[in-house]
């Protein structure tokens, strides 16, 4: 059973404790277990050998334990001194039962793959490959030649080996499941609590979006206020010029109070619809303009969206190109066409903007609308060349993205 203070470590914390736990246990019990080989076998000088070897990598894995506290090494050290033993036992010592030997090889490597490193694990294992090879190929039949039968005591040195090494194969698979279970609780446990936070902010994000929609709402709203008290203002005017004016300012308005309007009806406020919106832009603008409803106006859209702080400045670059177009380039034509491209560049985008109107004047001395195209295009970090003579004007807008 885990105790309440193991519970309570983090996965990696658990490891560690277990992995330096492991190996004071399995120092302690390996140390014992060849003590007694030792005391018990002392005529077998080949065997005697390797017994030594064993207790003494054993006796300095224990100190290094001692004032390091640290596993790995230690891991390492064994399954690699382990394994060399063994493989010297096995070449050098030809009239003893080696099968126990490939038992303990296995516990070697897994050692060294599971306790150590993926890579150190994966390395021994080849060596093994080759030393095995060699018994196998150079040693194994002198070996089966040499080997006589077991004497008693052999019999039971044999058989305890045997235990030895299946109880430390099985206390160590044990140890492994128990780190898996450890780990799927953990993740089990981040996975609740993912899940939990994920929820939370979704019900923060969900309340945040109704929060920006009654935003944009309101602002829509007093937007429209605004509109409806320069409506009442210029009915009062009684020069044309002023209305037109007012009018201007009017449409103005009216375009930052559509993108707040099409936002408090969307969930994303990143992506706002740019064919959508310019869409319903120029039919509002040809409904302000009445005696223009036989110019045509083509939209070609390459770019799908567009976040707020771009839109509000290319929307109302937009108003003032096409409201000029309309203004100053149809006044004594009854058909028209106004054309509108719009793609993506490597550094933004670009506005191709063009009509066929008859302009008396030059499309870049429209007075104040020109001024504000000017502060739209520097606003979007663009360039503007423009061609305007008596058969049309043609834009070219270089802009790019606010961040």
């Amino acid at each position: 059973m885990q105790n309440s203070s193991e519970s309570n470590l983090s996965p990696t914390s658990y490891r560690e404790k277990a992995l330096l736990k492991l190996a004071w246990q399995s120092s302690v019990v390996v140390l014992i277990v060849f003590l007694l080989k030792i005391i018990f076998i002392q005529n077998e000088v080949n065997s005697m050998t390797s017994y030594l070897l064993t207790v003494g990598c054993v006796v300095l894995g224990m100190v290094y334990l001692y004032f390091t506290k640290r596993s790995k090494l230690v891991f390492m050290f064994y399954a690699f001194a382990g394994c060399f033993v063994t493989q010297l036992s096995c070449w050098t010592i030809p009239e003893t039962n080696h099968y126990v030997d490939f038992i303990w090889i296995i516990i070697c490597c897994f050692v060294g793959f599971w306790g150590g490193k993926q890579y150190f694990g994966l390395g021994l294992i080849f060596l093994n490959i080759i030393g095995l090879g060699y018994f196998v190929f150079y040693h194994y039949n002198e070996h089966i030649l040499i080997i006589q039968p077991a004497t008693q005591k052999q019999l039971i040195n044999f058989f305890i080996e045997i235990t030895l090494c299946l109880s430390i194969l099985a206390y160590l698979l044990y140890v492994y499941q128990k780190f898996q279970l450890v780990w799927e609780k953990a993740f089990d446990n981040s996975h609740q609590e993912l899940l939990k936070q994920h929820s939370t902010v979704q019900a923060k994000n969900d309340q945040n979006i109704i929060l920006l929609k009654e935003i944009h709402h309101r602002v829509k709203n007093n937007l429209q206020i605004i509109v409806s008290l320069l409506r009442l203002q210029k009915d009062e005017l009684e020069k044309s010029e002023s209305k037109s004016q007012f009018q201007e300012a009017i449409n103005r308005i009216q375009v930052m109070s559509s993108i707040h309007q099409k936002l408090y009806r969307q969930n994303d406020f990143e992506n706002i619809n740019i064919e959508n919106y310019l869409n319903e832009l120029i039919e509002d603008l040809k409904t302000a303009y009445s005696g223009h409803k036989a110019i045509d106006v083509e939209l070609n859209c390459c770019l799908k969206s567009m976040d707020l702080k771009t839109m509000v400045p290319a929307g109302l670059l937009l108003n003032e190109l096409i409201s000029n177009s309309f203004k100053y380039a149809f006044k004594e034509k009854e058909n028209g066409l106004i054309n509108i491209q719009i793609y993506k560049t490597e550094k933004g985008f670009n506005i191709e903007y063009s009509d066929n109107g008859e302009w008396k004047n030059s499309a870049n001395d429209v007075g104040f609308g020109m001024e504000l195209i000017e502060v739209f295009t520097d606003q979007l970090n663009g360039t503007k060349n423009f061609e305007s003579n008596d058969t049309g004007s043609h834009y070219t807008f270089e802009l790019t993205f606010i961040d």
